[in-house]
């Protein structure tokens, strides 16, 4: 996502923390400029509906997957993992993303796989394994990212579409039907 961000023309973009941190860190220039979520969302870990894993405590010898190294699957398995008093006790890898995970878990390869929209699985396939929300109830997992010399040049802009965010969601919330 940095690297799409940066090399568009936008002058704006909402990325995963742990990608604008590892920008950082490898020196790209960006600064943090709003945060649009304040939970992880429907973020949960699938397991297949006939599986004997009923709770993440149940994980323990087994494997489950993120997509990505330094992903935002990874931050979150690897706290709801801690969290849970299991971060030793799960094999953890990347799977290459969302549906490679599913594709593992389907084939028995791992576990328990991420996804982000559990009520858009088949249940006669997947079932919720757990929910991130339960672990990580309060979580800045995206931002809002620009660079210093954007943001220094053009502030209104940047108060603009902070303010816009804020307007979007309060409509969104007023007026549930229509959003």
């Amino acid at each position: 996502s940095i690297r799409n961000f940066m090399a568009s023309k936008l002058q704006v973009g909402q990325v995963a923390v742990t990608a604008a941190v590892g920008a950082i860190n490898n020196g790209i220039p960006l600064i943090f400029i709003y945060s649009p979520v304040n939970n992880a969302g429907g973020l949960s870990w699938m397991v297949k509906a006939d599986s004997a894993v009923k709770t993440i405590k149940d994980m323990k010898g087994k494997k489950a997957s993120f997509s990505n190294p330094r992903s935002t699957t990874e931050m979150m398995l690897r706290l709801a993992l801690q969290r849970s008093g299991m971060e030793k006790d799960v094999q953890i890898m990347p799977s290459g993303g969302i549906s490679a995970g599913l594709t593992l878990l389907s084939q028995g390869a791992i576990d328990a796989a991420p996804v982000d929209e559990p009520p858009l699985m088949d249940p006669q396939k997947y079932r919720v394994l757990f929910h991130v929300n339960e672990y990580l109830p309060h979580l800045t997992w995206e931002i809002g990212v620009t660079t210093p010399d954007y943001a220094k040049a053009h502030p209104e802009t940047i108060r603009g579409l902070i303010n816009a965010w804020r307007q979007a969601v309060k409509y969104i919330y007023a007026h549930p039907d229509e959003a």
